[in-house]
């Protein structure tokens, strides 16, 4: 039995606006099939005509990839290992860096709609099959994992069953998915991506309130020795140094971004090749602030927990359900509003089905 307070649990508003967020993202779908019904092409379907600008492309760059596993998982690792994980922003701007000035102009000028077309085009079909069989098992293999966050964080609040999650999850996406198309997706993401974020600050400005302010955060983080972030030991065998991290950090996300369907699909519906660097350097802050926020967020859930941990206490089965285990232990009041949970699902319903409208072989 856990000692740490009851955690907390969804009310009926709570449950208005986690219906309210996904019937949002399903209704940007439909609005985007009605709005383009006149230009109902492959070209429109798929690349939004070619007409998106950098702005709204930056913020679904950026949410492409910031999933649930990013809402669950990088808070976690800041309150249990501390900030090392924030070198992270080094390599991202790295491979922004990178994929704008090398990358976007290749693909941008020779006008395909698939990665895998240039895989043709360079060398023969059967390439081109094997490198798109790759890619729908790797992207089939992490969505599991994508859908099972939200899906483990509602089970945790709400009580709700996982296979109910996961299928309401996936039958919400493919519905935008198919009826919008890339404009859908890219406008759901921006749609998603300040819920997401809003998550984030709301756990912050729940936990500034709570410790007193964000320097008692900052100083509890500090006496706990969570802090260090600089280690620039050269042993590759340590968990986080900064070369690990800003080296194979910055090889990751470029094979990430520059290559794969679903990023390169976005910034080449640009109307202009300036349009589709400047989403890239767009997404390297949209970047900074949610790797800042989520490791925020774990300095102030360190803060709050640092001696009554949900994990030791019992009040949690795993440690990766500490971020959702919203109560205060001094008080058992809750500790974030509804908008951090639906800031979870919220994220993962682009990532978990992105594929439904990119073309295969």
């Amino acid at each position: 039995m856990g000692t740490g307070g009851p955690v907390a649990s969804f009310s009926v508003w709570d449950y208005v606006v986690f219906v309210g967020t996904v019937l949002g993202a399903a209704g940007i779908g439909l609005f985007q099939a009605i709005r383009g019904r006149k230009n109902n092409n492959s070209g429109e379907f798929l690349l939004g005509g070619r007409q998106m600008t950098a702005v709204p492309v930056a913020m679904s760059l950026t949410a492409s990839f910031m999933s649930g596993i990013t809402v669950i998982g990088t808070p976690v690792e800041a309150y249990r290992f501390g900030t090392d994980y924030w070198i992270f922003a080094i390599s991202y701007a790295i491979m922004s860096i990178i994929t704008a000035e090398i990358f976007v102009p290749l693909f941008y000028r020779l006008g395909i709609t698939s990665t895998y077309e240039y895989l043709e085009m360079r060398f023969n079909k059967l390439i081109r099959v094997i490198g798109t069989s790759m890619y729908i098992t790797q992207t089939a293999l992490y969505t599991g994992m994508v859908i099972y966050a939200p899906a483990l964080a509602l089970n945790q609040i709400t009580g709700m069953n996982l296979w109910g999650v996961l299928v309401a999850t996936g039958v919400v996406c493919i519905i935008y998915c198919t009826l919008g198309g890339l404009k859908a997706v890219i406008w759901t993401d921006v749609f998603q991506m300040v819920i997401m974020l809003a998550g984030f600050v709301a756990v912050i400005a729940r936990g500034a309130v709570i410790q007193g302010g964000l320097g008692k955060i900052w100083d509890d983080c500090y006496q706990g020795g969570r802090l260090s972030a600089f280690d620039f030991d050269p042993d590759p065998l340590k968990r986080h140094t900064f070369w690990t991290i800003v080296v194979g950090g910055s090889v990751m996300w470029v094979s990430i971004y520059s290559i794969n369907q679903s990023q390169v699909q976005r910034y080449i519906s640009c109307k202009t090749l300036t349009q589709a660097k400047l989403s890239l350097y767009g997404n390297i802050i949209g970047l900074w602030l949610t790797v800042s926020l989520a490791v925020f967020s774990g300095l102030t859930m360190y803060s709050i927990y640092k001696d009554c941990d949900p994990f030791t206490n019992g009040d949690v089965g795993a440690v990766d359900q500490d971020c959702v285990a919203l109560h205060d232990c001094n008080t058992n009041i809750k500790f974030a509003d509804d908008t951090t949970v639906v800031g979870l699902i919220a994220n993962d319903e682009e990532t978990a089905y992105r594929d439904e409208i990119y073309p295969k072989p």
